[in-house]
């Protein structure tokens, strides 16, 4: 509880600030991606970066990362640019996305971290009028968030 509180006041921290923190926007990818972190914290890490593209933009994000424009994308594979967004977009694709539920506590809803990323893409797909970083991968994460709707595995899935 005191790790999931402690990462949403990172993310807000990374909000308020007029360039986000190099740091503060590493270790809330590195609560992310890493093995060992608890389901609510990588949630809650899911979240913030996902408000922090929105507020600051996916490509002020990637340079804080240190993605390059082509690292981990094969030749075949379409470059967007965007690689934060790409990689969220691996996690939609992904089996082996971690299934399990949290219950969120304050509201009481239950939450995966897929569900947190369809969520999240489905906010920029809305705001795709005034946020234009979300164009080049458009189509496919329309695709994607539908194939997950229709998929009769993930109808079981919360959210």
């Amino acid at each position: 509880e005191v790790q999931i509180s402690a990462t949403r006041c990172l993310g807000l921290f990374c909000l308020r600030e007029t360039r986000p923190s190099l740091q503060a926007v590493k270790q809330l990818w590195l609560l992310l991606i890493a093995d060992d972190t608890m389901l609510g914290v990588k949630n809650m890490a899911c979240k913030a970066l996902f408000d922090l593209c929105m507020w600051h933009s996916a490509a002020v994000i990637d340079r804080i990362i240190c993605f390059s424009a082509y690292e981990g994308v094969s030749n075949n594979e379409a470059v967007s640019g965007l690689p934060i967004l790409e990689e969220f977009a691996q996690f939609l694709d992904a089996n082996d996305v971690e299934q399990e539920a949290v219950v969120e506590p304050e509201t009481g809803e239950v939450e995966t971290v897929k569900g947190i990323i369809a969520e999240g893409f489905a906010k920029l797909l809305l705001q795709s009028r005034v946020y234009s970083d979300i164009l080049p991968l458009q189509h496919s994460i329309l695709g994607k968030l539908l194939r997950l709707y229709f998929n009769e595995e993930t109808k079981s899935m919360p959210r």
